[in-house]
């Protein structure tokens, strides 16, 4: 047909790896779940409406569209299972034939089952809900996008995707689909749209627009269709629960069991698997301190899109069923639901909950209080009858939560049946012109991590937001990285960056430490300027100049003014880094003016071996009458401190007006045995030493 380049099916991928799951859970008997393969494009059986079967590639999407309808594909109709309990049946139509069943795994957590069954058996009140969370699909306004490209010249590939984490996608698809080494696959997730995580998993349109490119020699596309979107993407939730509260007779909750089936669809998704039991059950708790607490779930596999997270994925199930067992237990009772509810808070922190996670800190009754006041609880009835006045009705609802972000640390993570490190990275650079450019592995798809990253940088060091340059979703550009979901950007990548600004501001530290000769602990970060304090006391009268030495001559053009703020007179890089100076040279010296007072003068230098700390120095006037005022020459003495010891005495000549005295420099290590005080004048051209 014409501009047809070529047409795919399943067996151009025979000996090509499937797509993987990212994340295996181990059911209650300690066995692994069931983990069947998932083509990239069908061979054999066709397991739910939207599975791809073949592709096209065309010169332009109409041609590639007209020959995609053109073809005909044999296929015999099989019964489906869409219906999880039917599903689960004893000779009920398999998903895949090389399993035994549908049960994908059968999990259970918290507390077991005979200590839960002996509290409902005591309990004066059991509540009992059966409810469905139904089965949704995303459905973003950008669908998604994969775009593949090769390069015969060395060999790599490039992949553009409409992904919430590209490293997570080259390391899926490459190392177990198409076996590319990570230095010849660069993914690259520029700005997606909305992601809503549907668009964090590896689809089959990435790795077949990858492998096209090489085996057409060309760029290959494929964009969603809005059709193709309810076929193609994950969906989100599709739980059937059954749920019960115990209760004693003082309407405290004693126990809660709930039992859950989960639909998987036909495959399983990157991370399907954790959605209903470790990002699930670990949340039941919620915020009350229900001493017995039993999770059982049953994931099921149908012949239906494949499920995986969604918007909150799994907590918003927790809370589902939870916050609706409470409502109706406060019904059944004849009880305030808010009266229920803080009656069975948790207020003694920190807590352990039976589904093992222990909670720092909190006060839930704090937030109700709050909640009631913003809320004009007080007020309903009035508000109520009115609306009744009017035909029409209005209710009150209350919900609390639990919200669980991150998703890591890796070592728990890895634990809980994780494929991969959940952890983040971060790189800061510092530019020669004072710019700072961050790399993350976070990823931002409507969120302003552009902004909020830059903030967090920015205030750290002190300088204006448009600085700093936020670089994301680009495998060559930031070799590792997670992505972003389950609310992780600022708890994970934020404290990256955080660490990694702390590395730089300790490096620049001991840059001007060198520079400004002072300690590293004495070194101050303002404003973005580092700088050392010179001991006082100053004033805001004082005027201070700065008087940079080339080769042992004053730099009268490089003179500069030092501003004396909040009482103390601070030395910053940009003054000090004018000329680089031998060991033990004078570098640089200060002249300070006074109206009433002799003027001083100090000097700056590196001693051999070792840097002289500025803030260990100071100078005194001597008491002597100021001569008058005329060109001159004065030599000052630099006493250089290592350990409290005095190293060597430097002398330098710099044209000033003619002084009789300029100053006292003397060890603060009043203590030391070595401790010298040396004082010099300059009187008709003698130079006096003590």
């Amino acid at each position: 047909m014409p501009g047809v380049v070529r047409m795919f099916t399943g067996a151009d991928f025979e000996g090509v790896g499937g797509l993987p799951c990212g994340w295996q859970v181990t059911d209650k008997h300690g066995e692994p779940m069931k983990e069947p393969a998932h083509p990239v494009l069908c061979q054999g059986k066709v397991r739910h409406v939207g599975d791809p079967i073949a592709a096209v590639v065309a010169d332009s999407l109409e041609e590639a569209r007209t020959a995609a309808e053109a073809i005909e594909v044999d296929i015999e109709e099989l019964p489906a299972v869409v219906d999880m309990g039917k599903a689960l049946a004893a000779g009920a139509t398999k998903v895949h034939d090389d399993l035994d069943d549908n049960l994908c795994y059968d999990w259970q957590f918290g507390t077991d089952t005979e200590t839960t069954d002996a509290a409902f058996k005591n309990a004066a009140h059991v509540t009992t809900l059966e409810l469905v969370n139904n089965r949704l699909v995303a459905n973003p306004m950008e669908p998604r996008v994969a775009v593949g490209d090769y390069s015969r010249a060395n060999d790599e590939h490039t992949l553009y995707t409409t992904s919430q984490n590209p490293h997570v996608i080259r390391l899926l698809m490459g190392a177990f689909v198409l076996g590319i080494p990570e230095h010849k696959l660069r993914v690259v997730a520029p700005d997606v749209g909305g992601g809503f995580g549907t668009k964090i998993f590896h689809y089959a349109e990435e790795a077949f627009c990858t492998f096209a490119a090489k085996a057409c020699n060309r760029p290959v596309k494929w964009t969603s269709s809005r059709t193709e979107a309810f076929m193609s993407d994950a969906h989100g939730r599709d739980h059937v629960t059954k749920i019960e509260l115990a209760l004693d007779a003082d309407n405290n909750f004693t126990a809660l069991r709930t039992e859950t089936y989960a639909n998987m669809g036909a495959y399983l998704s990157t991370f399907a698997p954790s959605v209903p039991t470790w990002l699930h059950g670990t949340l039941m708790a919620g915020n009350y301190k229900t001493p017995l607490i039993y999770v059982n779930v049953k994931a099921v596999f149908t012949n239906t899109v494949p499920v995986d997270a969604y918007r909150g994925a799994g907590r918003p199930e927790a809370t589902f069923q939870l916050e609706r067992v409470v409502d109706k237990a406060a019904r059944e009772l004849g009880v305030d639901p808010i009266a229920l509810r803080r009656q069975n808070f948790i207020t003694e922190f920190p807590y352990a909950t039976p589904v093992a996670v222990e909670y720092d800190t909190g006060d839930y009754n704090a937030t109700m209080d709050k909640l009631e006041e913003m809320g004009d609880f007080a007020g309903f009835a009035a508000r109520r009858a009115e609306s009744e006045a009017k035909g029409k009705l209005r209710g009150l609802g209350v919900n609390c939560y639990i919200e669980a972000c991150g998703i890591a640390p890796s070592q728990l993570v890895g634990q809980l049946g994780a494929r991969a490190d959940m952890y983040e990275s971060a790189t800061v650079r510092v530019n020669a012109t004072g710019g700072l450019v961050v790399m993350t592995g976070s990823h931002s798809h409507g969120q302003g991590h552009e902004t909020s990253f830059a903030q967090v940088v920015a205030d750290m060091i002190g300088i204006d937001e448009s600085m700093i340059e936020i670089v994301h979703g680009d495998t060559s550009k930031v070799p590792m990285g997670m992505g972003t979901y389950g609310s992780r950007s600022i708890a994970v990548g934020g404290s990256a960056m955080v660490r990694a600004t702390e590395k730089i501001i300790a490096k620049a530290k001991k840059i001007a430490s060198h520079l400004l000769e002072a300690s590293e602990t004495d070194i101050e970060l303002k404003d973005g300027a580092f700088s050392v304090a010179i001991p006082g006391p100053w004033t805001a009268d004082d005027r201070v100049e700065y008087f940079p030495l080339a080769n042992d001559l004053v730099d009268h053009a490089a003179r500069q003014r030092v501003a004396v703020g909040n009482g103390e007179l601070r030395l910053t890089q940009a003054l000090s880094s004018f000329h680089a100076a031998p060991s033990g040279a004078v570098k640089a010296v200060l002249v300070v003016h006074r109206a009433g007072a002799p003027t001083q003068a100090f000097s700056l230098s590196s001693t051999a071996g070792s840097v002289a700390p500025v803030t260990e120095e100071r100078a005194e006037p001597l008491p002597t009458e100021p001569a008058a005022a005329g060109p001159g020459l004065a030599l000052v003495l630099l006493l250089a401190f290592a350990g409290g010891l005095i190293l060597n005495l430097v002398p330098c000549v710099f044209p000033v007006l003619s002084l009789k005295a300029l100053a006292v420099i003397r060890s603060r290590d009043q203590s030391s045995r070595h401790r010298q005080i040396h004082a010099l004048a300059y009187t008709a051209g003698v130079l006096v030493s003590c």
